[in-house]
């Protein structure tokens, strides 16, 4: 993997750029988050570092409000690096940069967005929770519809409003989705 990440870095920076914000690398960038299984409809904003054997890439989701990070390539340590993380959030029209509020960004797994098959025992029972209250306020799915919609929105990395529902409505979220809690919800 290491190699891949290097040759698609190698070719980014050796790439004059004539745009401010480094989009015209665009294609190449996207090979990098294709290695990390980024979705084909991310939205790149900015790739702010080309240079030095290091990549960044900026960028946004469709219905996510995260500002997604991609840093690869050789830190300042000499060190390999190939990390994905939230550096803030989109509000409105604006970015919120966790590091202008002196916070850390939020260190992902660089499998983060792999596709999921499956489900853990306790994202099932707050799946099955969270059907349960759906239909009690709103019968027009059956519990099964709810269940399948909460299931396939889990799978596909598209949760962001049932988990912050249910966080309102009570409900326990599990470990695994609990980053995901907005406290303005």
């Amino acid at each position: 993997m290491k190699n891949k990440v290097m040759a698609i870095i190698e070719k980014i920076c050796n790439t004059e750029s004539i745009s401010c914000r480094g989009l015209d690398k665009s294609n190449f960038a996207r090979e990098l988050m294709n290695l990390a299984n980024i979705p084909q409809n991310a939205d790149i904003q900015e790739i702010p570092l080309d240079w030095n054997k290091q990549v960044v890439i900026l960028f946004l989701l469709l219905n996510d409000k995260n500002y997604y990070s991609l840093f690869a390539g050789i830190g300042n340590d000499g060190k390999f690096y190939f990390e994905l993380s939230i550096t803030g959030i989109l509000d409105g029209d604006y970015f919120h940069f966790f590091q202008d509020e002196g916070k850390e960004d939020q260190i992902l797994s660089i499998n983060f967005f792999e596709k999921r098959t499956t489900i853990t025992e306790q994202t099932r029972h707050f799946i099955e929770s969270t059907a349960k209250l759906a239909i009690a306020g709103c019968p027009e799915m059956t519990m099964e519809q709810y269940i399948a919609e909460y299931t396939s929105q889990i799978l596909e990395n598209d949760y962001y409003g049932v988990v912050n529902w249910a966080n309102w409505k009570g409900i326990q979220v599990p470990e695994e989705l609990a980053w995901i809690i907005d406290p303005d919800f």
